[in-house]
């Protein structure tokens, strides 16, 4: 079990290091060849030409909510990230899926956090333009890790417990078939029942002699 539980926590770490890297090799490239509020599309065809990367910035949470909190954000990051780390060790080494979900969570909440100390914003640059005149707000690996870790943690925990309601509920049993109770007449009727069945014998076998 030990080893079992060291493989978790490898994923767990393996998966917050590997998306910690790409959020911040993915920023300094921005950073570095894009200059700001510019944007520079791929591709040229429909649909694909609605994907862009866009340099910008926001001092809110992902997606640019709450702009202009990001002291508020910082002190949520380091609750989140000792969260992850304490909660982690508590986890039944089975819970792969979980392991994975706080993983993701781990390293987009140590990519944004880094980016709020050094820089004093979070660099933003995906962009996806929905329509013509609506383009969705714009985020970063980060902001997707964080994400997907939210979808793929309140999905298991939803699964667990559709489950568990499961098990708790009784098998529905089958109703047996009522017994069949034949009534015998009383009195001089079932006498007379069963003189005509003794009488019935000897024609009988009167017919087959």
């Amino acid at each position: 079990m030990n080893e079992t539980r060291r493989g978790r926590r490898w994923l767990l770490w393996g998966l917050a290091i590997a998306v910690f890297a790409l959020d911040q090799i993915t920023k300094q490239m921005v950073r570095m060849w894009l200059p700001m509020h510019t944007t520079w599309r791929p591709f040229d065809t429909f649909p694909l030409n609605r994907l862009g990367v866009m340099h910008t910035y926001n001092t809110g949470a992902a997606f640019g909510i709450l702009q202009d909190y990001g002291l508020f954000f910082v002190v949520i990051a380091f609750i989140v990230i000792a969260g992850i780390v304490v909660f982690q060790h508590r986890l039944p080494p089975d819970r792969t899926l979980i392991f994975s979900a706080l993983g993701l969570q781990l390293g987009g909440a140590l990519g944004n956090l880094s980016d709020r100390l050094i820089f004093g914003h979070v660099t933003d640059f995906i962009r996806i333009d929905l329509t013509d005149t609506y383009t969705f707000p714009i985020f970063n690996v980060a902001d997707m890790a964080i994400v997907g870790g939210v979808l793929l943690l309140a999905w298991k925990l939803h699964q667990e417990e559709e489950q568990g309601r499961m098990a708790k509920t009784p098998p529905v049993e089958e109703e047996p078939f009522p017994p069949v109770v034949v009534h015998m007449p009383e009195g001089n009727g079932r006498r007379a029942a069963d003189e005509s069945r003794v009488l019935s014998w000897p024609s009988e076998e009167v017919e087959s002699e």
